[in-house]
């Protein structure tokens, strides 16, 4: 689920092409292909709202993250015995992901993760693409998304644009989808990307 794998799905899938003199067939053809592209991401946007996966228990989620870094060979791992061993007074653990990027994770009550902030301080494009990878690997374990095309949505919608370009993502509000909230922004030289669940009911 690398972060640069997920952009290109993504530009091919939603990109709109427009043209300023193009001869009519030339023209209607990408009227068609932007047509297409949008019903594309229309039924991201349906297939992404519809489900609604439950919440990772603690022990579970550390198992998932875990076994996506196997499977497609980033990141860091993170060590059961962080999460077994979750003070009940401050119901929460830290992991470093990298020497400028953590994962900071709240439980609820129920042993469930509530909500996970991952804080970064990249000081080049390689480390920006690194930290984002991060935000897509979280995407990717509490949201159960499959499709990179399906999770860079979710990165679109809070402002990241390609070729790791942060500039644009305190211009953009919190996007809700699946019952949870995803948001990052850019404050006092740190990058902060967060995932608040839905509450309970």
């Amino acid at each position: 689920m690398n972060f640069r794998s997920v952009w290109v799905s993504f530009t091919c899938s939603l990109f709109i092409v427009t043209g300023c003199s193009q001869e009519p067939n030339a023209e209607h053809g990408i009227q068609s292909q932007a047509v297409e592209r949008m019903q594309i991401h229309e039924r991201h946007m349906q297939m992404l709202q519809a489900s609604k996966p439950k919440r990772l228990k603690s022990d579970r989620f550390h198992k998932v993250w875990n076994g996506l870094n196997d499977t497609v060979g980033y990141g860091q791992s993170i060590d059961p015995v962080v999460v077994k061993k979750i003070p009940k007074s401050v119901p929460s653990f830290n992991v470093q992901l990298a020497p400028f990027v953590h994962l900071t994770a709240t439980v609820n009550a129920a042993d469930e993760i509530d909500s996970v902030t991952i804080t970064g301080t990249p000081s080049s494009k390689k480390e920006r693409f690194m930290m984002i990878d991060c935000w897509t690997h979280l995407i990717a374990t509490l949201s159960k998304l499959d499709d990179p095309s399906a999770t860079s949505i979710v990165l679109r919608e809070i402002g990241v644009r390609p070729d790791a370009d942060l500039t644009d993502i305190n211009n953009h509000d919190p996007f809700s989808i699946q019952g949870a909230t995803y948001d990052a922004n850019f404050i006092n030289d740190v990058y902060e990307f967060r995932y608040q669940g839905e509450a309970s009911q």
